[in-house]
């Protein structure tokens, strides 16, 4: 991730934090999914993410000017014009 980053926004410091959501799941072997348990948010915490993402976030750090293109990057959405032929 930290590469891709750097390859799309540049050389930089950033602070990458790692977070897994299954809404839809519940996650029984916490070990294996290579994250703490704690950012774990399955099935039974869903309602929990909000404050688990909170709770990641430092309280005082100013909004990153280019937040949009950084949504963009992780949402590796596309940017598609149809063809007309």
């Amino acid at each position: 991730m930290h590469r891709r980053f750097t390859a799309a926004f540049g050389a930089g410091t950033y602070r990458i934090e790692e977070l897994l959501y299954c809404p839809d799941y519940t996650v029984k072997g916490t070990a294996s999914a290579g994250v703490p348990p704690g950012r774990i948010v399955d099935a039974s915490r869903k309602a929990q993410l909000p404050r688990v993402v909170l709770d990641i976030l430092p309280p005082d750090e100013a909004r990153f000017e280019s937040a949009a293109c950084i949504h963009h990057f992780l949402a590796d959405e596309l940017s598609l014009t149809p063809d007309t032929n």
